[in-house]
């Protein structure tokens, strides 16, 4: 039992003033959103410019390889 086996049964409850928004204009409230303006063309600027990591990290083929897997998860050679 949980505390809405009292209330898992009934119809979900309807507005008297509003009638239902059509789904297009419900997903289209949320569509344009943008948490943050600008961060997509910043980012289309910074790969069209091949800017460095701001981190300074070091490029891929940079980096030294992964050392080998060690202990009980490595995988073995016999199989």
């Amino acid at each position: 039992m949980s505390g809405y086996d009292d209330i898992i049964h009934l119809s979900r409850p309807k507005s008297e003033k509003h009638p239902p928004m059509p789904r297009e204009q419900r997903a289209a409230q949320f569509a344009s959103f943008a948490a943050l303006r600008g961060f997509d063309d910043e980012i289309a600027e910074a790969a069209r410019q091949d800017l460095p990591d701001p981190q300074g990290s070091a490029p891929p083929e940079d980096l030294p390889p992964d050392p080998p897997p060690q202990g009980p998860s490595a995988p073995s050679d016999a199989g």
